[in-house]
């Protein structure tokens, strides 16, 4: 499993990620739990991507900024990829913001510097 906060593993998820990127596509499935985060990884997917759907379906709730706040979407994704030794995109959605500026502050909540999904 991840270690969380270890800035050396995030850094090297981020680099698998991208080489994935080099020979074409490939096939990101969704967990939406833990369970599924290990089935997948036991399946042998090289990445995964969070589902904002499959996340606020399995809560009993629609997918929208409405339903499911940023904070339980922030929580949701920090224990996919903490249950995780793969690289997670992270589906974000719409960022909980309606133009650029105010996605910055929940963008580096989402994503600090070392994690698979920064810059």
């Amino acid at each position: 499993m991840a270690e969380p906060g270890d800035p050396g593993a995030g850094l090297e998820k981020r680099r698998t990620f991208h080489r994935l990127h080099d020979n074409g596509c490939f096939v990101l499935p969704n967990p939406w739990d833990v369970g599924t985060v290990r089935y997948l990884q036991h399946l042998g997917f090289p990445a995964l991507a969070t589902t904002s759907a499959g996340a606020a379906f399995a809560m009993g709730l629609p997918d929208s900024d409405e339903a499911v706040s940023c904070n339980v979407m922030l929580a949701h994704i920090r224990t996919i990829v903490e249950a995780s030794d793969l690289p997670v995109n992270a589906d974000f959605g719409a960022g909980y913001a309606d133009d650029p500026e105010a996605w910055r502050p929940t963008s580096a909540a989402a994503w600090p510097p070392a994690s698979p999904g920064s810059r």
